[in-house]
């Protein structure tokens, strides 16, 4: 018996429907890259350069296999440290997870600053320029003060991080300082970090993490430290 020409819309609506119904219920591929962050320490694993691993152990208990060909350099420098690294996520429980670096943030202890960044000089002051944003906000001026100030001027030019206290002046030429808050912060102008675009810190710990782009890179410079504490 041949079908009758309503019969047969009625099945093709039918078929298309539960096409469509099908395709909007299936979840999400959990192994597709996703924009994320993650918090952690930085492992390197691996003795020799061709086995070597960039490795977060994340703050859940799970880890993390990096890729960062641009920061790979700088990460390798950082073993050791806390982070917390933004880029594309992947990888699934049948594998290993991983993470696309695309730019990360050094993670201070409780009452402290950590910064990455470049430094250079501003009136003869020794100066760390850094953007805490990934790109997406100002670059911040720190004001480097404190017994490292003088090893940390010997390399004018490089890549550094550094962990310490802000402070602010005490006296209106700025001669004097004192050590802000637990929490990281002054009660505002000019060393609060919501105050201000320029922040000083008492250094107490640091590392070089690459050396000094041309022009400089031809300037004699003193023995190159993987980190002072």
């Amino acid at each position: 018996m041949l079908l009758s020409s309503a019969s047969i819309r009625a099945a093709l609506v039918i078929s298309l429907f539960s096409t469509f119904s099908s395709c909007a219920s299936a979840p999400p591929d959990p192994g597709m890259p996703r924009p994320g962050a993650v918090a952690g320490t930085i492992r390197v694993s691996g003795g020799h350069p061709y086995e070597r691993q960039l490795v977060l152990a994340g703050e859940n208990g799970l880890y993390w296999l990096l890729h960062a060909s641009a920061l790979e350099g700088e990460l390798l420098r950082l073993d050791g440290q806390p982070v917390r690294v933004h880029g594309m996520l992947g990888g699934n429980s049948s594998g290993p997870r991983e993470l696309s670096v695309e730019w990360y943030e050094l993670l201070a202890p409780h009452g402290r600053i950590a910064a990455v960044g470049t430094l250079g000089t501003h009136q003869g002051s020794l100066v760390l320029r850094y953007d805490p944003g990934g790109g997406e906000t100002a670059s911040i001026e720190v004001l480097i003060e404190g017994p490292l100030r003088e090893p940390l001027g010997h390399f004018i030019g490089y890549r550094v991080w550094i962990s310490g206290e802000q402070v602010i002046s005490t006296e209106g030429d700025g001669s004097d300082f004192e050590t802000a808050g637990a929490d990281g912060r002054t009660a505002g102008p000019p060393g609060s970090v919501a105050g201000s675009e320029r922040l000083r810190v008492v250094v107490r710990e640091y590392g070089v993490l690459g050396p000094p782009t041309s022009p400089l890179r031809d300037v004699p410079h003193s023995t190159y430290p993987d980190s002072c504490r």
